[in-house]
């Protein structure tokens, strides 16, 4: 029987285990490459949807304060529906060409 003790040790000496982890809390593949269930998600976390708009957290919050970004909330979770990334790309490249 192995002790409680051992899974943590077990977990740290083992590289692709390590890996494996990594990987799937960012989002990607073991390859290293973007995982394609979290590219084509309906609906995107903060974290996520700051990271594909390369922006702040900050940032993020204040335009969904101007009311230029949609978000829905599921219980004390606020989200972002992956159309209104792309509305808010289209707002924002139609601002830059007027």
């Amino acid at each position: 029987m192995r002790s409680a003790a051992a899974a943590p040790a077990r977990r740290a000496a083992d590289p692709a285990l390590a890996r494996r982890v990594y990987c799937r809390a960012a989002g990607r593949d073991q390859t290293g490459q973007p995982d394609s269930a979290a590219n084509h998600s309906l609906l995107l976390t903060v974290p996520e949807a700051c990271a594909a708009l390369r922006i702040s957290r900050w940032s993020f919050y204040r335009l969904v304060q101007q009311r230029r970004l949609r978000t829905v909330r599921i219980g004390n979770r606020r989200l972002v529906p992956a159309a209104a990334l792309a509305e808010l790309i289209a707002e924002l490249s139609q601002q830059e060409e007027a």
